[in-house]
C-alpha cells in the first residue's frame, strides 16, 4: 500500500508588496494508492483573496514518493516522505 507524508513549502518570487500567499494544505498525509490531496494556494492582498492554483509551478522533492500535476493534485506513488516547493514568479 503506497502511503506518503508530503510537507510544503512556499518560494515567493516578485510579489507584490503586502501580499500574502497560503497553501492548504500545508501537510499532506496519503494512504493507499488511490487517495490524492488537491493544495489550494491563495493570495489576500488588500482584502482581496485570489486563487493560484493554477498560476503556480510545483516541484517535489522526490518524484518516485508522490506526483503532483500542474493543477496541484498529489497523488502517491511509494511509501516514503518528501518535500513540495510552491514557486510563484519566475
Amino acid at each position: 500500500m503506497a502511503k506518503a507524508i508530503l510537507y510544503i513549502a512556499v518560494v515567493l518570487l516578485a510579489i507584490p508588496l503586502r501580499a500574502e500567499i497560503s497553501v492548504s494544505p500545508k501537510r499532506v498525509h496519503l494512504r493507499g494508492p488511490e487517495s490524492s490531496q488537491q493544495l489550494l494556494v491563495t493570495r489576500s492582498q488588500s482584502g482581496r483573496l485570489t486563487d493560484l492554483t493554477r498560476e503556480v509551478a510545483y516541484e517535489i522533492a522526490s518524484p518516485k514518493i508522490a506526483s503532483i500535476d500542474a493543477d496541484g493534485l498529489i497523488q502517491p506513488l511509494a511509501e516514503g516522505k518528501s518535500h513540495i516547493v510552491v514557486r510563484q514568479g519566475d
